[in-house]
């Protein structure tokens, strides 16, 4: 997961209470802790964040790489899918998603939740 969004000039940490969901049940699903990456990125998420709304991207590396390389170039071709991580995120994601359709998701500190974030 990264760990924050950036604008040129600012960059946001990702909602606290949903960091500890998402590692939460990254646990249980999978069996160890969540990563998150020293370094952030640039995602929606900076935007959802600038407005107080809960954000995080999460993402899956390639195991010992810090940056994936030839994402989205002409370098980046189905050979380089890891099915196995593949399937984890999956499973992880959708172990997230049941959680949120139990629990709901949480809000951002001082933000209201409304009716689709129970």
């Amino acid at each position: 997961m990264l760990g924050s969004e950036q604008f040129a000039l600012r960059s946001f940490a990702p909602t606290p209470a949903l960091v500890e969901r998402l590692a939460e049940v990254h646990r249980a699903a999978l069996g160890r802790d969540l990563a998150v990456t020293w370094y952030g990125g640039i995602t929606d998420a900076r935007s959802f964040l600038a407005h107080g709304i809960p954000a995080a991207t999460v993402m899956s590396r390639e195991a010992g790489v810090l940056f994936s390389r030839g994402l989205h170039s002409a370098a980046d071709d189905r050979s380089r899918v890891d099915t196995a991580a593949l399937e984890a995120s999956l499973a992880f994601l959708l172990a997230f998603a049941r959680d949120v359709d139990e629990r709901g998701l949480p809000a951002a500190a001082g933000a209201s939740a409304g009716p689709e974030l129970r």
